[in-house]
């Protein structure tokens, strides 16, 4: 798969472009906020603390799953 298909695929999988870019924006909060409790010596890995906004946010497992493979 190029990367046009992954960008396709996860833009289905979001429902739609819109979707896709939002859940962009959760993975970099998501990111901030893994690497501040970090610092903290609280650390969530930054995979547990983004699937539990996008879940919360209503995206699916295999939308979330996608935007893994595909960062």
């Amino acid at each position: 798969m190029d990367e046009q298909e992954a960008t396709d695929n996860l833009e289905v999988l979001c429902g739609g472009i819109e979707r896709a870019f939002r859940l962009m924006q959760i993975y970099s909060a998501a990111k901030t906020k893994a690497d501040y409790q970090a610092r903290r010596r609280n650390s969530i890995p930054l995979s547990r603390v983004f699937k539990q906004a996008a879940l919360k946010e209503g995206y699916s497992p295999a939308a979330i799953s996608a935007y893994l493979d595909y960062v």
